[in-house]
């Protein structure tokens, strides 16, 4: 009797470890690549961080004149023209200010960060209080000094006219 032959059915793609040696680990290409697309994601965050300490300041003026462009869209209507002006001039000072970002006080940038946040959340529900101190934090970082005092609101209109004063002889007397 012969021995039966084998055959192998197809040939093996790779060339198998030795069975008493168990692989372990990645592959020495895997470890290359993962080095190399780490190595370029370094060098990119590096590179980002380098353009944004190099255009600090466009890039400051650029987001105030895209604040403003909000604030204003959503403006309420009780806003006198005055504090309209008020806010332009405002924002003009913290663009200017933005042009030397290494003498901003950052306690005022993280002031200006909240309110603005404030503001934003509130989007068309922004009241005339919330410009104001919009403006105010705005003031402050650019250096100007803060404008006269807001004038109060108008009253609402009423049908019934006003009543007088109260005069002096009604006034109650004290006791001692």
């Amino acid at each position: 009797m012969e021995p039966a032959q084998t055959t192998p059915s197809s040939p093996a793609p790779f060339h198998p470890p030795a069975p008493g040696s168990p692989r372990r680990g990645c592959s020495k290409p895997v470890v290359v690549g993962c080095a190399a697309v780490l190595l370029v994601g370094a060098l990119a965050a590096l590179g980002g961080l380098y353009y944004l300490a190099t255009h600090l300041s466009s890039i400051l003026r650029h987001s105030f004149a895209q604040m403003e462009e909000q604030v204003t869209a959503n403006l309420p209507a009780d806003v006198t023209p005055a504090e309209r002006q008020r806010l332009h001039d405002a924002f003009a000072a913290a663009a200017a200010a933005a042009a030397h970002p290494d003498k901003m006080d950052p306690f005022k940038l993280q002031q200006l960060q909240s309110q603005v946040f404030a503001v934003a959340r509130k989007g068309k529900d922004l009241t005339r209080q919330d410009v104001l101190s919009l403006t105010q934090v705005l003031e402050d970082l650019g250096g100007k000094t803060p404008g006269p005092p807001p004038a109060p609101a108008a009253p609402p209109a009423s049908a019934s006219p006003a009543s007088p004063p109260a005069a002096a002889s009604d006034a109650v007397p004290a006791t001692s």
